[in-house]
């Protein structure tokens, strides 16, 4: 290898007793132009990236949204999330809460601006993750789906929900949770399907 070559090199420059200073100095310089040629670690391991060059990236990725996909996708998360948690599972939904003897009343408006806020930036998010990974096709949108909505969605569903103000975190984490992974997965889709 090219150590062995350079120390061979070197001591056969320092104890040959017949090579001129010319042809040591000569020697010399031959040595440290191979040496000055041998990559360095950073360059090989392909770690040239630079922060800046990361943000260009995200900013590109933001910038080549499809702006409606993201309004359709948000719009059908936040159409399932109403009729996931009134009509499909209003009831059980009541009592995981520890509400089921509290009357009926219509919701004030944050309860549903609320959600439909959050709805569209986690939909902005998953669309810039889709255009950073350049992903394409139902199948591998359904895998990514699935892995934002478990790794991220119901994870910190159930995080939130354990603490003294849930009666039954995990009950509620059974009846949230699906909602989420599920959305996730619907969102996901309608984004890849309709990217540019």
């Amino acid at each position: 290898d090219f150590d062995s070559k350079y120390v061979f090199s070197s001591k056969m420059s320092e104890n040959s007793t017949i090579a001129s200073p010319t042809a040591r100095r000569t020697s010399s310089r031959i040595a440290e132009k191979k040496l000055a040629n041998v990559p360095s670690v950073v360059e090989t391991s392909g770690a040239t990236a630079s922060p800046s060059n990361t943000d260009l990236n995200i900013l590109k990725a933001f910038l080549s949204i499809r702006w409606l996909a993201v309004l359709a996708a948000t719009f059908a998360s936040f159409v399932l999330g109403a009729l996931w948690f009134t009509v499909f599972f209003g009831d059980i939904y009541k009592v995981v809460l520890g509400r089921e003897n509290e009357p009926d009343e219509p919701p004030a408006p944050i309860f549903i601006v609320g959600p439909l806020v959050c709805t569209f930036v986690t939909t902005v998010t998953s669309a810039v993750l889709i255009q950073i990974l350049n992903v394409h096709g139902t199948k591998n949108a359904i895998k990514l789906g699935a892995v934002v909505g478990i790794g991220y969605h119901v994870a910190v569903m159930t995080n939130v929900a354990i603490n003294p103000n849930f009666p039954s975190p995990l009950a509620y984490a059974a009846i949230s949770g699906p909602y989420f992974l599920i959305g996730s997965i619907i969102s996901i889709v309608i984004l890849v399907s309709m990217r540019k």
